[in-house]
């Protein structure tokens, strides 16, 4: 037998479910983004500072690593990565947390910097960026017209904390989800079983209708304006009979 209150129920939390769903991912993702973007700030400024601290020299390319930034760049903190590469891909400086190992090269030609994720050499997930820049040079480097270098610095870090972020973010929303739709169940049935009582009461009226009963009539001005037709009807058949 088909329930009114039933299939309303079923479609209101189908319609529900379908735009809570959708307001959830499109939170998740905005929110994604700008976690990403944040992270990826961090990774711009990381490689901001390490450029500006690379000098080219006549024996080469010089990383000044004494600032501050350096300190997780080292083997006992090894949070953030680095390598700078000469335009034809030979390694000529690297992080000592990188601990001998290379980062991925990114595609070429980097026309604009690129972000992407990676595995770390320790397998931990990370995401890197590169970009394409010239170092700094002295005066002198410049009176002897030394060929300006073109480098490519690669710059990582760590993505653990990211991940966990982004797990946690779809963790809470998953258990939004099913919190706000088991809170919506519970007030579409109570709506439903209120809002459809003048119709439930309409049916047991009708079924107590026998031969000793035709001079009774249902009461329209109790009925919604959707069911005063069917009563008006109702007791015009009533009085024929």
């Amino acid at each position: 037998m088909i329930s009114i209150r039933r299939q309303l129920t079923r479609e209101l939390l189908v319609a529900f479910l379908l735009l809570l769903g959708g307001a959830l991912a499109a939170l998740y993702i905005s929110a994604r983004e700008e976690l990403i973007e944040q992270f990826d700030d961090a990774l711009r400024a990381k490689a901001a500072a390490i450029s500006s601290l690379t000098f080219q020299e006549p024996n080469g390319i010089h990383v000044d690593a004494s600032d501050q930034l350096f300190r997780s760049f080292t083997r006992e903190h090894p949070h953030d990565f680095f390598e700078i590469c000469s335009a034809m891909g030979d390694v000529l400086a690297r992080s000592d947390s990188l601990a001998g190992a290379d980062l991925p090269a990114p595609d070429r030609p980097l026309d604009r910097p690129r972000f992407w994720n990676i595995a770390l050499p320790d397998s931990r997930p990370g995401r890197a960026m590169a970009l394409a820049y010239s170092p700094m040079m002295d005066e002198d480097e410049r009176r002897r017209n030394l060929p300006q270098a073109h480098l490519v610095l690669v710059v990582a870090s760590d993505s653990e904390p990211l991940d966990e972020a982004l797990t946690e973010l779809l963790a809470i929303g998953a258990t939004c989800g099913v919190l706000g739709l088991a809170v919506t169940a519970w007030v579409v049935s109570r709506v439903l079983r209120r809002g459809l009582q003048p119709l439930a009461r309409l049916g047991e009226q009708t079924a107590r209708i026998n031969a000793d009963s035709l001079a009774e009539r249902f009461p329209a001005n109790d009925m919604p304006a959707e069911l005063q037709p069917i009563v008006n009807r109702l007791n015009e058949l009533m009085a024929r009979l």
